[in-house]
C-alpha cells in the first residue's frame, strides 16, 4: 500500500510514466508502462520492482485495474 496521496499517474505516448504524489504533487516513481493486449502493464523504477499488469473496465470517465486473481488494485479516474 502507498501512503502520501493523493496520487496523479501520467501515462506519457512515448511509454514513460510518472507518480506524483501529495498536494504538492512531488514525483514520487518513475518508470514506463505498455498495453499487452487487452491488459495495462507497468513497471516502477525502485528497489525489487516487477512489471505488473491489470485488466482494466472502462466506465465513463472511472477506470478500474483488476490483478490476475480477479481482485480490484485500483479505482480511479481520468482528468
Amino acid at each position: 500500500m502507498l501512503s502520501g496521496g493523493p496520487f496523479l499517474w501520467q501515462l506519457r505516448a512515448d511509454g514513460a510514466l510518472s507518480v506524483l504524489a501529495g498536494a504538492a504533487q512531488r514525483e514520487r516513481f518513475k518508470g514506463s508502462w505498455r498495453v499487452d493486449g487487452d491488459r495495462y502493464c507497468r513497471m516502477l523504477n525502485e528497489p525489487n520492482a516487477r512489471e505488473m499488469c491489470f485488466s482494466v473496465v472502462a466506465n465513463g470517465s472511472r477506470l478500474q485495474f483488476f490483478g490476475s486473481d480477479g481482485l480490484m488494485r485500483f479505482d480511479t479516474r481520468l482528468q
